[in-house]
């Protein structure tokens, strides 16, 4: 007896799209493919949707087609970012097959890891005008990353490394931006500046006393406290002459010299102007000596580059004209017969720039004017 042939089934799911992974960007839509085919019996495949630690996905909120070829996470976050599975099941078998481990990239938005800082390692600092000064940031997020200095909240043209160096005073930050478009600013640094002290009152240019009478010579400046002064005669410190007013309450013939100030701070000094003092005897004061007329009338030009001309109101008998430096120095004498002139020319071709005093002498009188070189 023969029996009937009968036909054995042997169930065979396979995947014709495997899905690939993926990196997006954080709001994106998520989209995951993967498809399959039956045969051997089974006549369809159901699709199921997990992550790769077990959890099983399903619609609703965010997700779409967690039952389908294609799975689809609206609104990205970081928390999307790991590995999914699609499992396919053949019908009527129930035999399941499963797909390849997709992962999906969220790219995270820039983080600082080290925040600029001023020079001294703080969020502010106080710097000598005109020194330079550099920040950095680090950040981390994505392959590249960009970068814009801020100052005052304003972009800084050109700024766009993730270092920058300058020297004008303000408050900076940095801008990071990610691929995708997100920003990190960073904390705020605030550069101040200090200003070097600058005179804003010169001594008088020269000063006859009576020996017994006091000197007092003046000066005031400007700049970044703490000010200290220093006055000098004829180019040694005075001991205990630190205000901004000299006062010698009796003057004595050793008294007799050219006075200057030095005044300083964190970020430089600054030198007075020459004050020629003389002190003379205590005895009747000639006319001259009380003629409040200036022997010079004018010095021209003044900035000057090589040479130039003293002018007298009347003829006057000078016999000398001296030039003293910023610090009392003497750097040029000329002789003169003493025959009555109006004018006399000086040559200064050698003296480098800078301020000087210049003294004319006639007879008793002198006066002392300044003068400026520069080239």
């Amino acid at each position: 007896m023969r029996t009937r042939d009968a036909r054995v089934f042997i169930p065979r799911i396979q995947f014709t799209e495997q899905p690939v992974d993926t990196t997006v960007c954080p709001g994106d839509t998520i989209i995951l493919n993967a498809r399959a085919a039956s045969s051997g019996g089974d006549v369809g495949v159901a699709y199921k949707w997990r992550t790769a630690n077990g959890t099983v996905l399903n619609d609703g909120g965010r997700f779409s087609g967690t039952s389908s070829p294609t799975l689809r996470i609206a609104k990205a976050t970081s928390a999307d970012a790991q590995e999914y599975i699609c499992v396919v099941t053949g019908f009527p078998s129930n035999d399941n097959r499963f797909s390849r481990n997709v992962l999906v990239n969220v790219r995270p938005a820039p983080s600082i890891l080290r925040q600029p800082t001023a020079p001294n390692g703080k969020d502010s600092d106080v710097l000598c005008q005109g020194t330079f000064f550099q920040f950095s940031v680090a950040a981390s997020g994505s392959a590249s990353l960009r970068y814009q200095w801020l100052r005052d909240g304003s972009p800084i043209a050109l700024a766009t490394a993730n270092t920058y160096a300058t020297s004008k005073p303000g408050t900076y930050a940095v801008r990071v931006v990610g691929e995708c478009g997100q920003t990190t600013t960073s904390q705020t640094v605030t550069i101040t500046n200090a200003q070097k002290p600058l005179f804003t009152l010169q001594p008088v240019p020269s000063l006859r006393v009576k020996e017994g009478d006091p000197i007092v010579l003046r000066v005031n400046a400007s700049g970044t406290p703490t000010l200290t002064y220093q006055w000098a005669r004829d180019g040694k410190d005075i001991k205990g002459a630190t205000l901004p007013t000299l006062t010698i309450p009796a003057s004595a013939l050793t008294d007799n010299g050219k006075y200057v100030c030095v005044v300083k701070n964190d970020c430089g000094l600054d030198v007075s102007y020459v004050s020629d003092v003389s002190v003379y005897k205590n005895e009747p004061v000639s006319v001259d000596e009380n003629d409040a007329t200036p022997i010079v009338s004018m010095i021209h030009p003044n900035p000057a580059s090589s040479d130039v001309r003293v002018a007298f109101g009347s003829d006057v008998r000078v016999t000398a004209i001296e030039i003293f430096d910023a610090a009392g120095a003497q750097v040029a004498v000329y002789a003169f017969d003493g025959a009555p002139r109006a004018s006399a020319h000086v040559d200064i071709a050698t003296l480098a720039n800078g301020v000087y005093s210049v003294k004319v002498i006639s007879g008793s009188k002198h006066t002392a004017h300044r003068l400026v070189i520069a080239r």
